[in-house]
């Protein structure tokens, strides 16, 4: 089943190289706007000029190990005040930030299965 992403907002974790570059690729060729996260922001920048074209790009260098990235991870995640999905393509065992995220991006309201994401 092929699923329509035009126009959504995707943060991504790992995307400066591997599995995370490939699938930023692929979202921006689909028209979803993407959010690049990496500890890497060369690798970030060189990626986002490549898939700017086909769709908005916003650059996050961030050590998702790191407390103070992952903070700032979420005030930018805030800021932009959308989030339709996280794709976490590297070892990101922070379920707490992922939380956030999840109930940040729903406002908060009932998941399709009843469950509601804790944010701590």
């Amino acid at each position: 089943m092929a699923r329509d992403l035009s126009g959504q907002r995707v943060l991504i974790t790992g995307a400066s190289s591997g599995i995370g570059r490939c699938l930023a690729q692929q979202a921006a060729a689909a028209g979803t706007r993407v959010a690049l996260v990496s500890r890497t922001a060369e690798k970030l920048n060189e990626l986002a000029a490549q898939v700017a074209p086909a769709t908005e790009v916003l650059v996050i260098p961030a050590d998702v190990t790191s407390d103070a990235d992952r903070r700032h991870l979420l005030d930018v995640t805030t800021r932009i005040r959308a989030l339709d999905g996280v794709l976490e393509t590297e070892s990101f065992p922070y379920l707490e930030l992922w939380k956030q995220l999840y109930d940040w991006g729903t406002g908060g309201r009932e998941t399709p299965k009843g469950n509601r994401a804790e944010a701590r």
